[in-house]
């Protein structure tokens, strides 16, 4: 095809073979062979001067479209193979989005991979990590509970921290205060609370507070959803304790207070197969890790 447009463009075997770099014979058989397979001349010749035919004229419009198509697909995997294209499908919790360093994170990812896309996904820790083992996401940005020890084919990278907050309504008696809140002062309250198996570590992070408070919590409404939860307590059906950035959400009728505890702090990771070798997922675990060559964290 290149072969093709060289002779086309220049009208002349000789200098089509000087700008390929060839002699002429060999030029002059390959064009001949793809007459013979499409069964017409492309060329007409004489002593004098050579002629595209009506078909010839048809091939080279063609050609031209086909050969910039095959160097654009040459280019994308070239740019894939350096991390610099191609899809990232990355699995977040209900919180990621609102923390600060999230939207750093995708912005730094575009700016070093301009022509990758990343399709973000709203999944629950529990089924991030079902996803990752099925390979149908290739990073999930999860809440693990703590001592959750990850298997052989997964690696996590610590990214953010953040800590748990009351959540209370705004008549509520422990609202007005400007100190932390004592979690033992919440031991009387109906909870409202995500479910166990959503397989997040805020479950038993907030179970393992109220324990060390003296008391279990009285869960009376339990919900999948971090803004489905604001909303309860709004309406006034008990109180929570969620990280603080959903303090960010501006529903009316609720206040975020600090907990007076250091055991409310959590952590935010990134997961990733061990085995995985995309670039674009190593360029990804690297801006993650704010290093050039960061080396996942294997627990």
């Amino acid at each position: 095809m290149r072969y093709f447009v060289a002779v086309a463009e220049e009208l002349s075997f000789s200098r089509a073979a000087r700008r390929l770099h060839m002699s002429q014979p060999p030029l002059s058989l390959q064009v001949a062979a793809m007459e013979r397979e499409l069964g017409t001349r492309l060329f007409e010749r004489t002593r004098r001067r050579v002629e595209l035919t009506q078909a010839g004229q048809v091939l080279l419009e063609q050609a031209r479209a086909s050969l910039a198509q095959l160097e654009r697909a040459a280019e994308m995997a070239r740019r894939a193979g350096q991390g610099e294209a191609g899809e990232l499908r990355v699995a977040f919790t209900g919180s990621v989005p609102m923390v600060a360093a999230f939207p750093r994170l995708m912005s730094a990812f575009r700016a070093a991979s301009p022509l990758a896309r990343a399709q973000l996904m709203h999944m629950a820790t529990g089924s991030q990590l079902q996803a990752l083992a099925e390979r149908r996401i290739d990073v999930g940005i999860l809440r693990p509970s703590r001592d959750y020890e990850p298997p052989a084919h997964l690696r996590l990278l610590a990214l953010w921290t953040d800590e748990l907050r009351a959540v209370l309504p705004e008549g509520h008696r422990l609202a007005r205060r400007r100190t932390p809140v004592p979690v033992a002062a919440l031991a009387h309250e109906p909870f409202i609370l995500f479910p166990p198996e959503l397989g997040c570590g805020l479950h038993e992070q907030v179970l393992a507070l109220c324990s060390r408070a003296g008391f279990a919590p009285d869960v009376v409404q339990e919900a999948r959803e971090g803004a489905t939860i604001i909303g309860l307590v709004a309406a006034g059906l008990g109180v929570s304790l969620l990280p603080d950035s959903y303090a960010k959400t501006s529903i009316p009728g609720v206040v975020h207070r600090r907990l007076d505890t250091a055991q409310a702090a959590g952590r935010l990771y990134l997961a990733h197969r061990a085995s995985d070798t995309s670039p674009l997922v190593k360029r990804f675990v690297e801006l993650a890790a704010g290093r050039p060559r960061a080396a996942s964290v294997a627990r």
